[in-house]
């Protein structure tokens, strides 16, 4: 065996002798959640974890105590409700190994708990060995799955079809509230309005109703009735808004809007539609989708046109009109500059100042300063590109002349010399 292979078989037997030297690995002591009570654990209850703990290890267990570890339960779910719990053995000293033991801690979720099973990590601490002659302390850890169930209500709210009616009828709305939680519904308060804003009595129940309080797939229906007199013809909103609590203590609200029209004279309805086309058309030039602003605007004049022609609806027509003649000048203007755009990327840089030009133009008198200040920068491009091609030209046209200058005395030259051989 030469030198190598004995320093290598020297190094394995001085491993094997280092590992024999060092102290075993203790197992861990294993623990099984058998049941818990109750067995659908709910926030707010008491519930018991029913454990068999199991020695696993190669030793005795003296002096066993469990608790749970809750410092990294950020959330706040759980709370501990025995400290520390000392593992009765009955009439044993220790576990032996392979030895099983029962016990049970408590614990409770808070309110805010989700349904679902969680992870809680329990601590074991027990003093291992033959302790007549002295023992030592060991910790191990688990980790529970903890199953929590919860009871919430889910109230949803149904406001039906709203009638229309004319000003000074009553208004009669019905509202459906349905229970599709699994919990019951307390403390339940409803309340109702408009917008704009008309009298509204109080939202009362058709069944009996105290305490407010809606079980599980139960239902029932609310009416608020609505004052329409002197009410103005057009569209309203109905806001139902809902608050309740579950057995938790949680609030929880909920709103529902539901559209309702007072319908009005046939003037009145056409002088609505005609302002709403009108408001329509406004806030699409404001959008620059000119082309929808000018389809809104030419309607509401069309039905303004209609109409007896007070000084309200004349000014409504000259404002449509501006703004028509507005959208088309910037129709107009855009179209300027895509052709230039596109004369540009072509490299026609005569047609694209040209075109630029024109919708330079129109937006200094429309005031728009972005695109004013963009077409100075197109405009100055393309100067740039015409100034290069002139200066090629002229170097150009600097060479050809200089080679015709060329050919001329050279060809003199050779004249030249040809007559004075002769």
């Amino acid at each position: 065996m030469n030198d190598k292979h004995m320093r290598a078989l020297v190094l394995v037997v001085l491993f094997t002798l280092a590992c024999a030297a060092l102290p075993p690995v203790a197992a861990q002591p294993t623990v099984v959640l058998s049941s818990t009570t109750p067995e659908r654990g709910d926030p707010l209850e008491e519930i018991t974890l029913n454990l068999t703990l199991t020695n696993t290890t190669a030793e005795a267990m003296w002096n066993i105590r469990i608790w749970f570890d809750l410092s990294d339960d950020t959330n706040g779910y759980f709370v501990a409700l025995d400290d520390i719990v000392e593992v009765d053995l009955g009439e044993r000293e220790y576990l032996s190994p392979n030895d099983s033991v029962t016990t049970s801690i408590r614990i409770m979720a808070n309110t805010h708990t989700p349904a679902q099973k969680h992870q809680v990590p329990l601590v074991i601490r027990y003093r291992r060995g033959a302790c007549e002659g002295g023992c030592q302390n060991e910790e191990a850890r688990a980790t529970l799955a903890v199953p929590i169930y919860r009871m919430d209500p889910k109230v949803a709210i149904s406001i039906q079809e709203i009638a229309e009616v004319f000003p000074g009828e009553q208004l009669v709305v019905y509202t459906t509230l349905n229970n599709f939680g699994t919990g019951i519904a307390t403390s339940i308060e409803i309340s109702a309005s408009t917008s704009p804003s008309l009298a509204t009595g109080e939202t009362t129940f058709f069944t009996d109703f105290d305490p407010p309080e809606l079980g599980v797939s139960g239902s029932v229906v609310a009416q608020t009735v609505i004052d329409t007199t002197g009410a103005e013809p057009g569209y309203y909103q109905f806001t139902v808004g809902l608050r309740y609590e579950d057995k938790y203590g949680n609030s929880e609200a909920r709103v529902s809007v539901k559209e309702f029209k007072i319908k009005g004279t046939a003037t009145q309805e056409a002088l609505y539609q005609a302002n709403m086309l009108r408001e329509l058309g406004i806030n699409a030039y404001q959008l620059k989708d000119y082309t929808t602003a000018i389809s809104y605007l030419e309607r509401a004049i069309e039905l303004y046109g209609r109409l007896q022609q007070t000084e309200d609806i004349l000014e409504d027509i000259s404002l449509s009109e501006e703004i028509i003649q507005l959208s088309i000048t910037n129709i107009q203007a855009s179209n300027y500059y895509q052709k230039g755009n596109a004369y540009f990327a072509d490299g026609d840089f005569v047609n694209a100042k040209r075109f630029y030009t024109l919708a330079y133009d129109i937006y200094v008198k429309l005031n728009n300063t972005k695109l004013v200040a963009e077409l100075n920068g197109k405009i100055a491009a393309c100067d740039d590109e015409l100034y290069r091609y002139d200066i090629m030209d002229s170097a150009l046209y600097g060479a050809v002349g200089l080679c015709g200058l060329y050919g001329i005395i050279a060809r003199r030259k050779e004249i030249a010399e040809r007559l004075k051989r002769k």
